[in-house]
C-alpha cells in the first residue's frame, strides 16, 4: 500500500525533472543563438564561425545542394559546367553578403547594427531584387537545356523568354537563343529547321554547308562569322581541328508556331524520333526513289546516331577542303560576313565593340536585327547608355560581366516595400561564360568587365534605333543648354554639373574602374541631391 501512494509522488517528480531540464535547454540554445548573432553583427566571425553560419542558418547550402543533384542529370562537359555554375551562384551569394557587411561597417554607428541585420534576412531570405534568382532579366547557366548533347558537343537553348515572366517579355515570344559547341573532329547532322537562324561564330574555326534545291554553298568559317540559315535550308556543320573547340551563338525565329521550333533530321537522331524520310510508306518510297524496298530499308533503319559525333578526321578535312571562305553564287541575302573584320563602332584602350546593322547588311535586313560583339578588359565599364527602340539579349561566351540597369517595371510587378507603379529600381545581375542577360529598349545601363569578357548581343527591332550615352565624352547631357541644366540640377549646381558630365574628355564609351570610398562623388551626388536617383 506504501508503493501505491509513493507512486503518484514518483511520477510527479520526474514530470517537474524533464520541464526544468527543457528549460534548460531551450536557454542555452537561445544563449548560443544570440552569440552567434552579436558575432555576426559586429564583425568578428572567422571563416570557419562564417562557414558554420552558412551551414546552419542560410538556405544557400540547400539551394547549392539541390542546383548540384540537377547537374547529376548531366553529362561530359555540361555536368561540369553546371557543376561550376552552382559554385559560382554560392560564391556570389557569400560574396554579395560579405559586401553587404563591408558596407554596413562605413554606417554610422547608430545605423550599423540595423543595416547588419538586414544584411542577414536579406542573404537568408533571398529576395533582392538584385539576387539572380528574383532578377527577370539575368538567365544564368540552368536555364538553357539541353536538347541535343553527346559527348562529342550539345546544343543548348533558353527557355522561352515568357517562361519566364510574360507580363515583361510577351512582345518577343517569337525569338529563342542559343549554344552550340562541337568537340574538335566532330560532326553536326544534317538537318532543316522550321525557323530562320542567325549564327555568330564564338570560337573555332568550321565549315557550314547549305544545301537547298539550286544547289549547296559551303562555308569555311571562324571567330567572328556571321551566318544566315534559312528555315527549311538544309544544314550541316563540322569541326575538323584537332584541338580547338567550335562555339556558336544562335538567334532562331521561328516561323511556324511562335516560340517554338522543331529540327528535321535526315538520319534517326538518338531518342528523338524517325528520320524525315521514314515517315513515309514504303509505296510512296519506292516509288518515289525508284529503288527496292530491301535497299531502302537497310538506309533508313541503320543503327541511330547522335546529333552531333565524332567523325574521321579524313572525311572532315575533303569537307573542309571543299569548303570557300568567300562564297561567289551565293544569295546577296545570305551572304556571310566576318564581323571582327570590320572597324568597331567603338574602341580604346579598355574594349572594342563591333556592331552590324541591318541597313548595312541584307543578310539582317528583313529581320530587323542586329548582331554585336564587345571584348572588355579586366576591370573596364561600358559607360551608361540606352537604346531608343532595340531590346538587346546579350550572350556572355568569356568571363564575367557585372550589369546595372535602371527598371521601371519590377517594382511595379512585385509591389513590395511599398514601391509605386513606375518607380526606377536599380538591376544588378553578374553573369558568367554561358549565362545571358536582356536589356530591354530606353532602360539605362552599363557592364563592368569582372575580367576578361566578350559578348554576343542580338538587337531585336532595331529599324532607327539610337543608343545614347548618359557618360563619357559624346554623352547626351552635355547637348543641353545650359539654362535647361540649371533647370534640371539646379542654379547653384551649374558649374558643378557641367565639370562632371565634361570631365572624361578623352574617354568614350569604355573606361577603366575606379572605386571610390565614402562620400558621394559626382553624378551619384547631383542625382541625389535633386532627388533623381533610384
Amino acid at each position: 500500500m506504501a508503493i501505491k501512494t509513493r507512486s503518484p509522488l514518483l511520477l510527479l517528480f520526474f514530470l517537474l525533472f524533464f520541464l526544468l531540464s527543457a528549460v534548460f535547454l531551450h536557454s542555452s540554445a537561445s544563449d548560443q543563438s544570440e552569440d552567434l548573432d552579436e558575432l555576426e553583427l559586429n564583425g568578428e566571425l572567422d571563416e570557419s564561425e562564417e562557414e558554420y553560419l552558412w551551414n546552419q542558418q542560410d538556405p544557400a547550402r540547400r539551394e547549392y545542394q539541390q542546383c548540384q543533384q540537377r547537374c547529376q542529370r548531366q553529362q561530359g562537359q555540361s555536368q561540369q559546367q553546371c557543376r561550376r555554375s552552382c559554385d559560382q551562384q554560392l560564391q556570389r551569394r557569400r560574396q554579395r553578403f560579405r559586401q553587404c557587411q563591408q558596407q554596413c561597417q562605413r554606417r554610422l554607428p547608430q545605423e550599423r547594427q540595423e543595416c547588419q541585420r538586414m544584411c542577414q534576412q536579406q542573404s537568408r531570405q533571398g529576395t533582392e531584387v538584385n539576387q539572380d534568382r528574383s532578377n527577370p532579366y539575368y538567365f544564368d547557366y540552368q536555364s538553357f537545356r539541353n536538347k541535343y548533347q553527346s559527348p562529342s558537343g550539345h546544343f543548348k537553348v533558353l527557355h522561352m523568354l515568357t517562361d519566364k515572366n510574360p507580363q515583361l517579355f510577351e512582345g518577343f515570344r517569337n525569338y529563342r537563343f542559343a549554344f552550340l559547341v562541337a568537340n574538335p573532329n566532330t560532326f553536326i547532322q544534317p538537318h532543316y529547321v522550321d525557323a530562320v537562324s542567325i549564327l555568330v561564330v564564338v570560337q573555332g574555326r568550321g565549315t557550314v554547308s547549305l544545301v537547298c534545291q539550286e544547289g549547296r554553298e559551303s562555308l569555311q568559317v571562324e571567330r567572328g562569322h556571321v551566318i544566315r540559315v534559312p528555315a527549311g535550308v538544309l544544314v550541316y556543320l563540322s569541326n575538323p581541328d584537332n584541338n580547338q573547340v567550335l562555339q556558336i551563338a544562335r538567334l532562331i525565329e521561328p516561323v511556324l508556331i511562335p516560340g517554338l521550333f522543331k529540327e528535321y533530321f535526315i538520319t534517326e537522331i538518338g531518342n528523338k524520333g524517325g528520320s524525315v524520310l521514314s515517315q513515309f510508306s514504303q509505296e510512296v518510297l519506292e516509288s518515289s526513289l525508284n529503288t527496292p524496298r530491301q535497299e531502302i530499308e537497310r538506309v533508313l533503319q541503320s543503327q541511330r546516331r547522335p546529333a552531333i559525333e565524332k567523325a574521321s578526321p579524313e572525311l572532315l578535312r575533303k569537307l573542309s577542303q571543299q569548303a570557300t571562305s568567300s562564297p561567289r553564287q551565293i544569295k546577296e541575302i545570305l551572304r556571310p560576313f566576318n564581323l571582327l573584320r570590320q572597324k568597331p563602332a567603338y574602341s580604346n584602350n579598355w574594349g572594342q565593340f563591333f556592331e552590324a546593322h541591318p541597313r548595312q547588311h541584307r543578310l539582317l535586313e528583313d529581320l530587323d536585327v542586329s548582331v554585336n560583339i564587345a571584348q572588355m578588359k579586366q576591370g573596364s565599364i561600358f559607360v551608361p547608355h540606352y537604346n531608343s527602340k532595340a531590346t538587346t539579349v546579350v550572350l556572355v561566351t568569356k568571363g564575367r560581366v557585372r550589369f546595372e540597369m535602371g527598371c521601371p517595371h519590377v517594382s511595379s510587378m512585385q509591389r513590395q516595400g511599398g514601391a509605386e507603379q513606375g518607380q526606377m529600381q536599380r538591376i544588378v545581375a553578374q553573369a558568367s561564360a554561358g549565362e545571358a542577360f536582356l536589356i530591354p529598349a530606353n532602360h539605362p545601363v552599363a557592364s563592368t568587365a569582372v575580367e576578361d569578357a566578350e559578348t554576343v548581343g542580338f538587337g531585336i527591332r532595331t529599324h532607327n534605333n539610337e543608343r545614347n550615352f548618359l557618360a563619357g565624352q559624346n554623352n547626351i547631357i552635355n547637348n543641353m543648354e545650359d539654362a535647361a541644366k540649371a533647370l534640371t540640377f539646379g542654379p547653384q549646381q551649374i558649374e558643378q554639373v557641367k565639370r562632371v558630365f565634361r570631365s572624361n574628355p578623352n574617354e568614350s564609351y569604355f573606361v577603366g574602374s575606379k572605386r571610390r570610398e565614402g562620400g558621394h562623388h559626382g553624378v551619384s551626388w547631383i542625382l541625389e541631391l535633386e532627388g533623381l536617383a533610384g
